[in-house]
């Protein structure tokens, strides 16, 4: 039997030349002995197999209690025990079958956990069909607290972090709209959170990372500034409102401007391809932006606060009004 300290060789190549010339020695000593015996003419095989039967039984490997149990019953501790229902079974046999059945019993709890998860992402799929959000935040929440073999399911893994980031967009929309403000403040605060857990490795560039989050972040942001100024211009806003929805949104634009330079002052998203024409797209949006204000707006600043643009817009508005009644 190999033990821990075993050499990395086979057991034959282990022997030393001194334990060579020991067992040539016994073998010597064992063949003198036979030929003693029969010269001698005596016949002791009966006492030659009782000695080896008390010799295996000396051997015999089992604790105290056992051997008194096998002496109750009569039972050498060389031989094997009966079959059940024998009282004095060993535990060694036991042992075994308690295991067997903790194991059957694992395996049929991983079973009822994975149907559950079978379930779960069936009615998540449903709901999200439905457009049934609430019923779907639900079922992926509980579908995230499932744990199969002691650890719980990666949020990663068949893009049910995309699945859960489009619930909190769409979770209690706006009436009329398919989204709301909030929702995505949670989205984006939810993937600033997976960015932070998940950052990018190199040991292992495939998997999903802080740059898929941070893209798909961007994307929703630069979705959301764009929507709400298309729908304050087709709501039939006055002049004053598409004004302020086009400070809003060159407002939003230049943050989204600066968080993306700062992420690509770091590693490895300024060698990413998708994170330098994202930067290129919104460097190009941004100044046509700032072209667009300033050609409505004679006042440059485009870094002033939404309240001091606000008050701009406000003064521009009294002096276009008291223009438009000194010349009637």
């Amino acid at each position: 039997m190999s033990t821990l300290f075993a050499l990395p060789v086979s057991t034959s190549q282990q022997r030393q030349p001194w334990q060579h010339d020991r067992e040539q020695h016994e073998k010597k000593k064992r063949k003198r002995g036979v030929l003693h015996k029969a010269e001698a003419g005596l016949d002791d095989t009966g006492r030659d197999e009782q000695d080896e039967s008390t010799e295996n039984e000396d051997r015999a490997v089992v604790s105290p209690g056992e051997r008194a149990q096998r002496y109750v019953a009569n039972l050498k501790p060389n031989k094997p025990l009966p079959r059940p229902p024998f009282p004095h079974k060993d535990t060694t046999v036991r042992n075994p079958r308690g295991a067997h059945a903790s194991t059957e019993g694992r395996g049929n709890g991983q079973s009822l956990r994975l149907q559950h998860v079978s379930a779960m992402t069936a009615l998540l799929h449903k709901c999200l069909r439905n457009r049934d959000w609430p019923r779907a935040r639900r079922a992926l929440g509980l579908l995230m607290r499932t744990e199969i073999s002691g650890q719980a399911l990666d949020v990663r893994a068949g893009e049910y972090w995309g699945i859960g980031a489009e619930i909190l967009f769409r979770h209690q929309p706006d009436p009329g709209k398919s989204w709301r403000r909030s929702g995505f403040l949670s989205a984006k605060e939810y993937y600033e959170k997976l960015i932070v857990r998940y950052p990018y490795h190199r040991a292992s560039p495939e998997s999903v990372n802080s740059i898929d989050f941070y893209l798909a972040m961007f994307s929703l942001w630069i979705y959301v500034v764009q929507a709400e100024r298309e729908a304050a211009t087709n709501a039939g806003a006055s002049s004053l409102q598409a004004q302020e929805a086009q400070r809003n949104e060159l407002y939003e634009a230049g943050q989204i401007k600066a968080r993306l330079t700062k992420c690509m002052g770091t590693s490895p998203y300024a060698d990413v391809k998708a994170f330098q024409q994202l930067q290129r797209d919104v460097h190009i949006w941004y100044t046509a932006l700032e072209r667009e204000y300033q050609a409505y707006s004679p006042v440059p600043n485009v870094e002033l606060s939404a309240e001091e643009h606000l008050s701009v817009a406000a003064e521009q508005l009294n002096l276009h009004s008291s223009a438009s009644y000194t010349h009637s």
